[in-house]
């Protein structure tokens, strides 16, 4: 007996169809030729022929099955998918959440250094106000971007890192204005800002004529070396004129009172300075002292 398995039921059916067939046709065939064959041989011949039908008949049952099984997805892969879709959404929410922590921490780095470097600003703002700016512009520059240095850099690397930098920024532009501003005071250093005269409060009938000095100062009070003796001098007092002044700024007292000394810049006329100095008669004056004004 010859069994063909294939993937289509219906076509087993057939190809056993036709080999059962030809069994049965040869059977028949024997009954012909041999017509006195016993009742009891017809009888085996057919429950034979039966068992190859029930046989038959089981065969295509399961090769059917055998092909709807193949056909349908298996009852456990969805199962086993519905799983793994599970874990994979379980670890993308895992390395989210900790890509979340790593940047809150970051941020709050950030803002911890922000709220440190603000505090140093103000503290140094107020050392400048308490004990005085520095008289070297860079050295109060370098006070004023150290504050910066705190921050924290960014996070670009490269040349656009270090151009974005906080720290580099802070630095060009400190650099800058101090450059600018020193070149800007050189080109108006050669013009008057200020007159400062140099004469005591009070003089006697008994000295002599007294020599007064004006210094001529730039913005930053530097003095101008050019502008030195380019001043006019003018002494007024609300009694008879108890002084006399020069051009070099030589006051020689001639009675006692109180008389008001101007100095104005010859290079302009809108910068000058007054003094006051009261003239003591000769017996019982105090004795006389210097003074800036």
């Amino acid at each position: 007996m010859t069994t063909l398995w294939t993937d289509d039921p219906d076509a087993a059916f057939d190809e056993s169809d036709a080999l059962w067939g030809d069994e049965d046709a040869e059977g028949d065939l024997g009954g012909e030729d041999f017509g006195e064959e016993s009742r009891d041989a017809r009888l085996r011949r057919e429950r034979a022929r039966r068992n190859r039908v029930a046989l038959r008949q089981q065969q295509q049952a399961a090769a059917r099955a055998k092909a709807v099984q193949r056909r349908q997805p298996s009852a456990v892969s969805p199962q086993r998918s519905t799983a793994q879709a599970v874990r994979t959404l379980g670890l993308e929410n895992k390395v989210l959440e900790d890509a979340s922590r790593s940047a809150i921490g970051a941020l709050r780095k950030e803002l911890r250094r922000a709220e440190l470097s603000a505090v140093l600003t103000a503290a140094v703002a107020q050392g400048m106000a308490s004990f005085g700016t520095p008289g070297n512009d860079w050295v109060a520059a370098a006070l004023r971007y150290a504050p910066l240095v705190v921050l924290d850099p960014p996070k670009h690397h490269g040349v656009e890192g270090w151009i974005m930098d906080p720290r580099v920024l802070g630095a060009a532009a400190v650099a800058g204005l101090v450059f600018t501003g020193d070149h800007w005071g050189t080109r108006q250093s050669q013009t008057p800002n200020q007159i400062k005269i140099v004469a005591p409060p009070t003089i006697s009938m008994s000295e002599i004529p007294l020599t007064l000095v004006a210094q001529v100062l730039d913005g930053k009070g530097r003095p101008l070396s050019d502008e030195q003796g380019k001043v006019t001098w003018g002494v007024t007092s609300t009694t008879a004129q108890p002084a006399k002044i020069d051009g070099t700024g030589c006051l020689t007292p001639t009675a006692p009172g109180w008389v008001v000394v101007t100095a104005t810049s010859l290079t302009s006329s809108d910068i000058s300075n007054t003094v006051g100095i009261n003239i003591l008669p000769t017996f019982g004056s105090p004795p006389s002292s210097g003074g800036l004004y």
